[in-house]
């Protein structure tokens, strides 16, 4: 029955790996947070706003039991920015993190929970606790397969940071699986809210595809999603 339900998660992984990235242009009306700039060669493949809300910050180690949920933490209302991007297949997880963190801390903010792979619990968990509303969000093109590949780190080779600067926080991740694109997720909770950095809120899917092309259905990108994080554990 194991081996069974393992052929099956693994069938599943790889659909989830299928699409190749050849995108090559920003998640449509996309922009970057005027306090940081990308990573090197890195586009944005996803994005989302929630303009008042509530936002559960984890700081402490998240462990894998049930659905992925804080638990050690902190909580915020604000405005709620998600920005995605990813790089190259080479920048380490400790680069990416290192360059967004050194930005973010120029700009006065401080920095109250870190964490690195093993010292996160389960990184793969808190990527997807972290990655998959705005995964869920998006109904059109690849750019959901896009962030899975990316944020979603089956090795758990994740690093976590969350920084605060009176009534605005960042929490950066960033991700790196084996053969993938590096992976980076920056979360923005702010009150009083601040600019949306996505300007449309109906995106389009990649330049190319076409107009037949199913939607994406967010169900199924979060069983791929959680059969990828299973089968990194299961031995």
């Amino acid at each position: 029955m194991k081996t069974l339900l393992r052929t099956s998660l693994a069938a599943a992984a790889l659909f989830a790996t299928a699409p190749l990235f050849a995108q090559t242009s920003d998640f449509p009306g996309a922009s970057d947070f005027p306090e940081i700039q990308r990573p090197t060669n890195a586009i944005a493949i996803g994005a989302m706003r929630i303009d008042m809300d509530e936002f559960v910050i984890p700081t402490g180690p998240v462990e894998r039991s049930g659905s992925p949920r804080a638990g050690k933490s902190v909580t915020a209302q604000g405005s709620i920015d998600y920005l995605a991007y990813s790089g190259s297949t080479t920048t380490s997880s400790l680069a990416t993190y290192t360059g967004l963190a050194t930005q973010v801390r120029a700009h006065g903010f401080k920095e109250i929970y870190s964490c690195a792979r093993t010292t996160c619990g389960s990184a793969f968990t808190l990527d997807e606790l972290l990655g998959q509303p705005v995964i869920a969000s998006i109904h059109t093109g690849n750019w959901g397969h896009y962030m899975i590949n990316s944020l979603n780190a089956t090795n758990d080779d994740s690093r976590y940071g969350v920084f605060q600067k009176e009534g605005v926080y960042f929490l950066l991740l960033a991700s790196l699986s084996p053969g993938e694109h590096a992976g980076a997720l920056i979360i923005r909770i702010a009150n009083p809210p601040q600019p949306p950095i996505l300007q449309s809120a109906a995106a389009a899917g990649p330049v190319g595809d076409s107009p037949a092309q199913p939607a994406t259905n967010a169900a199924g990108q979060s069983l791929r999603s959680k059969a990828r994080g299973w089968l990194s554990h299961v031995q």
